[in-house]
């Protein structure tokens, strides 16, 4: 068996074809849920049913509705049914662990129509730890295999797959402990006190060796899948996290693969820790990119009236915070109200729920209107304000027949298991420092609650100053042998060169606060060779191929959808793509007609109607956002799981669970004399 998985090394290393132990293909359905899913049954059962972005046709959900008419009409023509497959892979590649067990792997694809072409495009998901069908606040990119395949005209065959560790694949997780389990102390949440004993199962179920579960590990089981298949023209797009896949491949340099695409860029080289993409650097970043959008607002001539009074919105947003923590301000309480402890600053819930709008590009338009009505803060706007929370978070609505359930679950193991071995700083920064970097952003998530598990995950609760000094923040028992986390290995800060025989796109969102653009900058730079392209969107957040909508009629890609087709059809030639989708990228749009400031505020005027005095229905003018009724599926908001590299969202909205975090650590003299909640 050793001698197998010997030999699979030896084949990604050379890319030469072979086959390996396969389960299909069977014909299976394009989509694997009957509708859209909650990821977790805790997820806030509701969110906006009008979504203020233009055109009335676009937003991700309207997108995966095409998506789905798409499938039908290819269903009842001459479009190849979907396949699915397990293949089995070594756990531990030639190179990276020793182990003679073996696991699957789970592949989806459309196979090209005309057996004669063998040329290929594979879609990886983002995460880590999510599958292809996740789609919290990332592209679902088992929802472009039908899209992606009808316009390359059939002639492409596409593919995607569960990395290891998540989905349908094998599963990472602590099925002899039932800690992830429902009805365990902390349901489906693993908590402290429970790791332990998840980390010691996880540990004896794959033979010590939780380097099987590194980005390597994963390229690996890409590159091997791929040569296998025998195509001989193959393009990589990764989004997110996804992005550190296929660097990795790109590392191993498979003859076959032509052409790799990268959105959302989880850059590869750092000179310092300061300069990483990590999640440690998370709450940052997000702030600088936020910052940003605050000042677009200067540039748009709707919205700089509303805030020059203030100097502006980010010096707006900067003063309601400091007013709401100086307990004088007419909203202190109303924003207490929302569920903080006592003695967490009313700013923290406000950075929170911020930074939980900001990444998508309908909910980003929130930011505005709560900023100028919370300054001013009447009995109105509060009526206002707790409409429109409403609206997204309240509700009673739950999961039905059809939802997916744990058909394909995400793993949380898998994301801690790569972010606190690869993606976090060694050793780490203090609990008290990483919240000083929220205290002072404009928004975001929230990364500090993190640094409490990173030391159980890693082992590191007495090796670590940071760790050591948490004191009864860690549960009793701990063993620091008792981890799952693994040494980078040599592809670790190291940027990947191009081949020679491919060509390298990168798409980036310039407010994407998750993979800010600064990190596809740096890649792009780094990279060695000249076959390559970068396409900055001004306006994009993350995922380009699901927020860059263009100025024509609903049923046309998004501009780097068609960015990526026209590289494929040019056969990986970066200079022949056709760029004219460029200039009709809609620009960013602020003011609100009425229609969607009723549906979302209940007045018609969103920055200063009154409730129950609604000006008469106007026109709206070309440039201010249309209402759109779109059937939007619930979001799961996973607290502390954040994706600076995509991928599992911290934008998480469980704002009590957060505060009470940070309540704990106000009273843990043994960290620090300094009240938190006063910093």
């Amino acid at each position: 068996m050793r001698a197998w998985a010997m030999g699979v090394g030896a084949l990604v290393a050379a890319g030469v074809t072979s086959s390996l132990p396969l389960d299909g293909w069977y014909d299976c359905a394009y989509f694997t849920f009957g509708r859209r899913r909650r990821l977790d049954a805790s997820a806030p059962p509701s969110v906006l049913s009008t979504y203020p972005w233009t055109p009335r046709g676009f937003s991700k959900h309207a997108t995966v509705s095409r998506q789905r008419t798409a499938a039908s009409a290819a269903a009842a023509g001459s479009t190849p049914s979907a396949q699915c497959a397990t293949i089995t892979v070594p756990l531990c590649h030639d190179g990276v662990c020793n182990s003679v067990r073996t696991i699957d792997v789970f592949v989806k694809r459309i196979p090209a129509a005309f057996g004669t072409n063998s040329t290929s495009v594979w879609l990886v998901q983002g995460g880590p730890g999510a599958s292809s069908v996740a789609s919290t606040l990332r592209p679902l990119v088992e929802g472009f295999l039908v899209d992606w395949y009808t316009r390359l005209g059939g002639q492409v065959s596409v593919y995607t797959m569960d990395h290891r560790g998540t989905g349908r694949s094998e599963l990472l997780g602590c099925d002899a402990t039932q800690t992830e389990t429902v009805g365990s102390v902390g349901g489906s949440s693993v908590t402290l006190s429970e790791l332990p004993a998840c980390l010691q199962s996880m540990q004896r179920r794959y033979d010590y060796q939780p380097v099987a579960f590194s980005i390597t590990s994963a390229a690996k089981d890409v590159a091997a899948v791929i040569a296998a298949l025998d195509d001989a023209h193959v393009y990589l797009y990764g989004v997110s996290y996804g992005t550190a896949v296929v660097e990795r491949v790109m590392h191993f340099s498979p003859s076959v693969v032509r052409g790799f695409v990268l959105d959302g860029v989880q850059s590869e080289a750092f000179p310092t820790w300061a300069d990483a993409p990590t999640f440690t650097n998370w709450d940052r970043d997000f702030s600088v990119v936020a910052g940003r959008f605050l000042d677009l607002c200067q540039d748009d001539a709707y919205c700089r009236p509303k805030f020059a009074p203030l100097g502006g919105l980010r010096p707006a947003l900067l003063e309601l915070y400091d007013g709401l923590d100086g307990g004088s301000h007419n909203c202190t309480a109303f924003v207490k109200s929302w569920g903080a402890p006592d003695d967490a600053p009313p700013s923290s819930t406000l950075r929170t729920l911020f930074g939980s709008f900001f990444p998508d590009m309908t909910l980003r338009l929130l930011l505005p209107v709560f900023i100028y009505r919370l300054h001013r803060c009447t009995s109105n706007d509060m009526d206002v304000l707790t409409f429109a929370l409403d609206q997204m978070y309240g509700g009673g609505a739950s999961s039905s027949p059809g939802d997916g359930g744990d058909d394909a679950p995400d793993s949380a193991m898998l994301y801690k298991t790569i972010v606190y071995s690869e993606l976090w700083q060694r050793p780490t920064p203090g609990l008290l420092d990483l919240y000083q970097d929220f205290a002072d952003s404009t928004m975001s998530s929230g990364i500090y609650p993190q640094v409490v598990e990173y030391c159980i995950f890693a082992g590191a609760t007495s090796s670590e100053q940071n760790c050591a000094d948490l004191g009864t923040m860690l549960p009793d028992g701990v063993d620091a042998s008792v981890n799952f986390t693994y040494t980078p290995d040599a592809y670790f800060n190291v940027t990947a060169a191009i081949p020679p025989h491919a060509s390298v796109v990168v798409l980036s969102g310039k407010l994407d606060p998750q993979t800010p653009h600064k990190y596809a900058l740096d890649q792009f730079q780094r990279m060695t060779g000249t076959a390559k392209r970068l396409f900055p969107f001004d306006y994009a957040a993350h995922g380009t191929i699901v927020t860059t909508p263009v100025a024509t009629t609903p049923n046309n890609p998004t501009c780097a959808v068609s960015l990526i087709v026209s590289y494929v059809q040019n056969q990986g030639d970066v200079d022949k793509i056709d760029t004219s989708c460029l200039a009709r990228v809609l620009p960013l749009v602020f003011q609100w007609t009425q229609g969607a400031a009723k549906d979302t505020f209940n007045v018609t005027d969103a920055f200063d109607g009154v409730v129950g005095q609604d000006v008469p229905t106007t026109p709206p003018p070309s440039t201010a956002i249309p209402p759109m009724h779109t059937d939007v599926a619930t979001v799961s908001y996973l607290t502390g799981l954040v994706v600076a590299c995509a991928v599992l969202g911290v934008l998480s909205l469980i704002l009590v669970a957060l505060l009470r975090t940070l309540h704990k650590i106000s009273r843990l003299d043994a960290v620090s004399s300094v009240v938190v909640g006063k910093v």
